[in-house]
């Protein structure tokens, strides 16, 4: 069986990459950081969100061979070890599954198909070591490995001295506090290179895709084909180029105050629209959903027919002033209150090109 096909008959774990609250934005973070990672390295990847585990990989978003699992635990505090991790508690006096059970369940359920089984913390794992990045678990003290051994196949008679291999540990260097501003930085870095912009505000786009990779998290409702699992539950190279792309058009069809300004009959008229066509210029790029798209597309077809009536321009804008009214709480409430605004948006809107 193909990996395309379990992944679309196998069913998923109970509760199967839910996680505590406080982890979920964190995870998501780290979700989208590793996306990013496998695309600056221009690797083929499809980045999945709880799906079986609290982040799937893919090698490939098209046809996939293998898949790595990665769970995710945050800690305040404690630092973790191989016992730790294969450690099991009791609720209400009956065990529960260890944290690395779950993690070798996916080899059981997948197979050959899976190429490591990960666990990914901001806290490290002193005895696998200190830096920032993967240690496989066969590389911790021999006593260690003996013991994490003997604890797995306690819990699980099927687990071998073998599937060792499959365990990794990755100690993130997201701080539980900041984790926000570190993946920022990351955006920032990721759009100059991929893009070459300079001067963008990275926090929309960031909020943007980590939007995307929420929605993703959700609990999946369509198996009906592959494309529809990857379009519901995973983050690809085809999807981040996409918004890449919409990001690279939308700060290069700029429409530059220098160019509109000349239009207005005297500068009174130009000066009481300029602060608000900067501000709706700033507010229009950071918003990069499809109800701004569709705002801002509705404004333009509004606009469109005024503009031809040989009038001028303040004329023009103040004839289709009432129909942009009407849709411009879509927008913000200053929008629908303040009409130099509205000029702007319009003005704005009439000239964009894209």
């Amino acid at each position: 069986m193909s990996i395309i096909e379990t992944l679309m008959s196998v069913p998923d774990a109970v509760d199967g990459g839910r996680v505590a609250i406080e982890r979920l934005d964190y995870q998501t973070a780290w979700g989208l950081s590793r996306a990013i990672v496998l695309h600056t390295d221009g690797k083929a990847y499809a980045v999945g969100f709880e799906f079986h585990d609290d982040i799937v990989e893919l090698d490939d978003a098209d046809n996939p061979t293998k898949a790595s699992f990665y769970q995710i635990k945050t800690d305040k505090t404690k630092n973790w070890s191989l016992n730790r991790i294969a450690a099991r508690k009791k609720e209400k006096g009956v065990l529960q599954p260890s944290f690395a059970w779950r993690m070798f369940d996916n080899a059981n359920r997948f197979g050959g198909a899976v190429h490591r089984l990960v666990f990914v913390s901001n806290m490290p794992c002193p005895s696998l070591g200190s830096d920032y990045k993967d240690f496989a678990f066969s590389s911790a003290p021999e006593l260690d490995v003996e013991k994490f051994i003997k604890a797995m196949q306690t819990e699980d008679g099927s687990f071998k001295r073998e599937h060792v291999a499959l365990f990794h540990f990755s100690y993130s260097p997201f701080n539980l506090g900041s984790f926000d501003k570190a993946l920022l930085g990351e955006v920032a870095d990721f759009i100059q290179s991929e893009t070459g912009l300079e001067h963008v505000n990275p926090k929309a786009f960031a909020l943007m895709l980590v939007d995307q990779c929420n929605k993703r998290s959700k609990k999946l409702s369509d198996l009906s084909s592959f494309d529809a699992l990857k379009s519901s539950k995973f983050v690809t190279r085809a999807d981040m180029d996409k918004w890449l792309g919409e990001l690279k058009a939308k700060n290069e069809n700029r429409v530059h105050w220098t160019e509109v300004a000349a239009w207005f009959s005297n500068i009174h008229e130009a000066q009481a629209i300029k602060a608000h066509f900067i501000q709706y210029e700033n507010e229009r790029r950071s918003r990069l959903g499809v109800a701004s798209l569709k705002f801002q597309a509705e404004v333009k077809k509004l606009v469109a027919p005024h503009m031809e009536t040989g009038q001028t321009l303040t004329e023009m804008l103040n004839a289709a002033l009432p129909e942009v009214r009407n849709i411009s709480h879509q927008w913000s409430v200053e929008a629908s209150v303040n009409d130099d605004y509205l000029r702007a948006i319009m003005l704005y809107e009439y000239c964009h090109v894209g």
